[in-house]
């Protein structure tokens, strides 16, 4: 896919049209993590393959199992 970059301000703006967005499952809004390698530029969305109730959900899950060692971790 080739796009164009489009005059925004003082800047460079690529936008990221309704394909792009259900190709990359990306709202308005969400976060994306951009990062560099071999003069290419990567885009992943931040929620990449988890719903947030998920991460949620997971995160309690070990904190409930690990309760234990996070407490003697603290001490």
């Amino acid at each position: 896919m080739i796009k164009k970059l489009t005059k925004s301000g003082n800047s460079g703006a690529l936008i990221f049209d309704k394909t792009m967005m259900e190709l990359l499952h990306i709202n308005i809004g969400d976060g994306l993590n951009i990062t560099f390698h071999n003069g290419s530029m990567i885009v992943t969305a931040v929620n990449a393959g988890f719903a947030e109730e998920e991460v949620e959900s997971v995160g309690n899950e070990i904190a409930s199992r690990f309760k234990k060692t996070f407490k003697k971790l603290a001490e």
